[in-house]
């Protein structure tokens, strides 16, 4: 009981005094990496990268191609039906 109730002794402040010798993580600079990141991103985004042409085509005549199951479950003149209709119509769809 003495050996256990030393151990506990020694054993609860080295525990509790680890966490203030510094944090794991640094907040700044962990919210600086992420902004650089999504810099990047849309930077890439707006250049025309981000997705190759060919997934883009595959995902739009995914979209197209469901477009009639979409009119049925929401209806024909719900907002995002009608803009879907509109853009596969763009696209050559």
């Amino acid at each position: 009981m003495r050996l256990a109730f030393i151990a506990l002794a020694i054993g609860l402040p080295l525990t509790a005094s680890a966490q203030d010798v510094g944090p794991a993580l640094d907040m700044g600079q962990l919210t600086g990496t992420l902004a650089q990141d999504h810099v990047r991103w849309s930077e890439s985004r707006r250049a025309g990268g981000g997705t190759s042409p060919r997934a883009r085509s595959a995902r739009q005549a995914s979209a197209c191609g469901n477009l009639p199951n979409f009119r049925s479950q929401y209806g024909a003149n719900h907002p995002k039906v009608v803009r879907l209709a509109q853009l596969c119509r763009r696209a050559g769809y």
